[in-house]
């Protein structure tokens, strides 16, 4: 919810990127999304815990958790792409296009 507020309060500023950027940490992101990812990490109370161990370990335990949650998409995409990174990245870009214009983005142009 935090990160499409974000991405739509950008758009409406103004900011468009185009272009995807791939992270295989953290997904596919284009280089709006990185921005708000940052400003996500600096204002996340389980970062800024002060305690290093106890900040480090919950924060493994939430990719762990994050990735196991994505696990079944893993089969989805084996199944129906040909190429991962471009079926990835396409579907990510459509779901925040859709996120931005609240389910009723414009049509894009054919190339």
């Amino acid at each position: 919810q935090t990160t499409a507020a974000l991405q739509i309060t950008v758009t409406n500023v103004g900011v468009f990127v185009q272009s995807g950027l791939f992270d295989y940490l953290v997904g596919p992101r284009t280089v709006r999304d990185t921005a708000g990812f940052l400003l996500d990490v600096t204002v996340d109370p389980v970062a800024n815990v002060n305690h290093v161990p106890t900040r480090n370990a919950m924060l493994a335990l939430r990719l762990i958790d994050t990735r196991a949650d994505l696990l079944p998409a893993d089969k989805v995409i084996e199944e129906a792409a040909l190429d991962k990174y471009t079926y990835v990245r396409d579907g990510y870009l459509q779901r925040r296009r859709s996120l931005v214009y609240d389910g009723n983005a414009p049509r894009e142009a054919l190339d």
